[in-house]
């Protein structure tokens, strides 16, 4: 009888201390906007740690802990610490404010000057800051400085080795091929980029690889905040800007608009050794022009509800001309291919969320409309076996999406959401005749269709943050060839679960890990049985048997901080089934024909290693390493396909920011990627060094900027790929040692008073 009394008293005084909480929303002093992922450190009056954590995205913290008096601290990039004692009894509330580290006239915009790194239980928060080699230029620029993301030729952007990445602006997907985006997206307009190598339940499922969230700037003020920029570089490219925004109680407006003039060149060689030989050298140019126009408004009826209203144009327009000269054996013939292309993009967006009793409870409804017409031409002089062309591409999105959080308790948080989208691609493919009139030659009309609901569990035991989810969604893609009476139809539903966890050991040390489920669903290109002719030496003959590729995610990371550094390791493993691989042959005219097929299965695994040394104030050394490597796990026969049974890739980035003086900074940047092997091909290494200096004038509005890009003139491509009979040999040498100058200027006055919008995830079609 005695043990059991014990045991009841013991239980019920476990329930009264776990019962013992603070928390509160962490805030800007001035601005009254909320904080996301700072740091929250509770220590005993002594100063050692207790315990730790970060606030959400919308600021909000909680920390459980026994009755008692202690010691509070908040921290965050570009603010003063913060530091209160505090005595907790039951559930204490405590709202927070933190100073701006900079506060002297109200004119003067406060902007992280570095970049910094915060793990999250579920994904890596990059805040990019104003990053010296990235001023004046583009989204590309941005990512290329990141030691996670790697790039090609192309504009292409890998994670983890691989391009199966899904990459979202403000959490939506743009109906534009990556390169696309990322060349109109200027560099000053962005905040941040989320790197979600372990995507939890509540994103979409497709992508294998994980997410690229890039998120732009969008506060607006109360009174008024405008920005102006212009650049240029030695390639004759320029870049101008403007931005307004106006700030009332319950209103806020924003308008902006900017043109970027865009020019590229380079030179590159094609060889083709074994089955029908020949070399062909090529010059190439990109010369483009992006017009982009943005406005919108939010309104605060009441404490209760926020609605938002946004609109955004852009005119994405260009040409790609390549001149070619080739040699089949004693026969030389030379062309020129001139491919005008020009996307328009309208988007339409609204937003509304209603708060219950605080801000962690609340119900948010999110729709956006995106309509983007896409003119691609391909004019070839002389003509040869490949007759002029045009393809018409219109896609038109829809989509609505409901999500709801609550608090069941102090202990457990419950988050639930609803997706609905509906995309449509109409594509009309036109040849010129033997009259030298285009003519239609084949029509798409693809319609795909997604139901998509998510439920995620949110839990802290002990000093362990615990995070469940499961996802179901039903996809539907049909696609009909008018012309040749085809119909391909795919349907899929399927289940993705996720699992997160994050140990705080103390101040300094968290250990991460993450598991999911993932898929890469064929695109209607890679399911298009019809042949597409890029040149005349080249086919693609897309695969309609083809099914979707899944892949089970298994993520282990470390974080440590102390003083003066910072240390990020992780480690991953991924296993992969209906693996779709890309298969390469000749046919009987000696043309390239390009397939895809489903190929069993692989094991992926890898790591990083990112390390951050502040040994002076004026001095921030940066190193970061990563290596992936997948292996085929197949039987003989289908591992004979493969040129090697593996592919492997690792990247070296060293970086150095430092501070001359109170106005003048420089900053380095070593890149190596090292050379890399596929399944079908190989890649030498690529090495440059950038370099940049940055003047603050004007107590800090206006920043002059000048950066030369590839210091060395170093950087090249060079890739050899494999198929039955034969490999081909390339080389492509970019125009890419360029100087670039930009001054940007800022004027604010009054404060800003921020939407607490979720970052929404829909799907895209993508035009090439």
């Amino acid at each position: 009888m005695i043990r059991l009394l014990l045991l009841i008293m013991s239980i019920l005084w476990s329930q009264f201390v776990c019962s013992q909480s603070i928390s509160g929303v962490v805030k800007d002093s001035e601005t009254q906007a909320p904080i996301p992922y700072a740091t929250v450190v509770l220590k005993k009056e002594t100063g050692a740690f207790l315990k730790g954590g970060i606030t959400d995205d919308d600021g909000n913290y909680f920390l459980e802990i026994e009755a008692g008096r202690y010691m509070l601290e908040i921290e965050f990039m570009g603010y003063q610490k913060f530091s209160l004692n505090v005595e907790v009894k039951g559930a204490l509330k405590k709202d927070i404010t933190l100073l701006a580290e900079v506060s002297s006239l109200d004119e003067v915009v406060v902007v992280g000057e570095k970049t910094t790194v915060t793990q999250l239980i579920d994904k890596k928060v990059i805040n990019v800051g104003k990053d010296i080699l990235a001023a004046g230029g583009s989204a590309s620029q941005v990512l290329e400085q990141l030691s996670d993301i790697s790039t090609d030729q192309n504009g292409n952007i890998s994670l983890r080795g691989s391009q199966n990445v899904n990459v979202l602006v403000n959490g939506k997907p743009s109906p534009l091929s990556v390169n696309e985006l990322l060349r109109q997206i200027p560099a000053n307009e962005i905040n941040k980029v989320e790197v979600i190598t372990s995507p939890s339940a509540k994103y979409r499922a497709n992508g294998l690889t994980g997410i690229i969230n890039i998120i732009t700037n969008k506060k607006v003020q109360k009174g008024v905040n405008f920005n102006a920029d212009i650049g240029g570089n030695t390639l004759g490219g320029y870049n101008a800007g403007v931005s307004l925004g106006y700030g009332k109680e319950k209103v806020n407006y924003k308008v902006g608009g900017s043109y970027r003039k865009l020019l590229f060149e380079g030179d590159g060689l094609q060889e083709r050794i074994g089955e029908n030989p020949f070399e062909q050298k090529n010059h190439f140019d990109f010369n483009g022009d992006v017009f982009r126009f943005n406005t919108g408004l939010d309104w605060f009826p009441n404490k209760n509800n926020e609605f938002s209203l946004g609109v955004d144009f852009t005119d994405n327009s260009h040409d790609i001309n390549t001149n070619f000269i080739e040699e089949r054996g004693e026969e030389v013939t030379s062309q020129r291919t001139l491919n005008p292309h020009i996307h328009k993009t309208l988007n339409y967006g609204f937003n509304y969320r209603h708060f219950f009793n605080n801000q962690e409870h609340f119900f948010e409804i999110d729709a956006k409309l995106s309509d983007n017409k896409n003119d691609l031409r391909n004019t070839i002089v002389p003509e040869g076996i490949i007759a002029d062309n045009q393809i018409i591409n219109n896609v038109f999105i829809s989509n609505v999406s409901g999500d709801y959080n609550v608090p069941i308790n102090d202990e457990l948080k419950l988050e639930a959401g609803y997706l609905w989208e509906f995309q449509r691609l109409d594509s009309k493919s036109d040849e010129e005749n033997e009259l030298g009139v285009l003519e239609n030659v084949n029509q798409l009309i693809n319609d795909q269709e997604t139901h998509a609901a998510y439920v995620i569990l949110t839990t802290k035991l002990y000093n362990v943050d615990i995070q469940g989810g499961l996802r179901a969604e039903d996809y539907k893609n049909t696609g009909d060839f008018v012309l040749q009476n085809t119909r391909i139809k795919n349907n899929f539903f399927n289940v993705f679960p996720s699992l997160h966890l994050s140990y705080t050991y103390n101040d300094y040390h968290t250990i991460a890990f993450g598991y999911n489920k993932r898929t890469s669903r064929p695109g209607l290109r890679q399911l298009n049985p019809l042949t597409t002719q890029g040149n005349q030496y080249a086919v693609f003959v897309g695969n309609p048997d083809l099914e979707p590729e899944f892949s089970d995610n298994m993520e282990l990371s470390y974080q440590f901080k102390k003083g003066i550094i910072e240390v990020y390791p992780s480690v991953y493993f991924r296993l992969k089934k209906n693996f779709i691989q890309t298969i390469r042959f000749l046919n009987e005219e000696g043309v390239t024909v390009t397939t895809v097929d489903n190929i069993g299965k692989t094991e992926g695994y890898g790591g990083s290693l990112s390390m951050r040394l502040n040994p002076t104030k004026w001095l921030d050394n940066d190193l970061s390493f990563n290596y992936n490597r997948e292996e085929s796990r197949n039987d003989a026969t289908v591992a004979e396909e493969f040129f090697n049974d593996y592919r492997e890739n690792y990247n070296i980035t060293f970086r150095n920011q430092i501070k001359l003086s109170k106005k003048l900074r420089a900053n380095a940047t070593w890149n190596y990627q090292g050379e890399s092997k596929g399944f079908y091909s190989t890649s030498r290494q690529v090495n440059y060094v950038s370099a940049g200096v940055r003047y603050k004038m004007l107590d800090g509005r206006m920043n002059l900027n000048v950066t030369l890009d590839d210091v060395f003139n170093q950087r090249r491509y060079r890739n050899r790929s494999f198929g039955s009979g034969f490999y081909e040999n390339s080389n492509y040498k970019p125009l890419s040692r360029i100087v670039s100058f930009s001054c940007t200027y800022n004027f604010r006055s009054g404060d800003i008073k921020k939407r607490n919008k979720k970052q929404k995830q829909y799907e895209s079609g993508v035009m090439d």
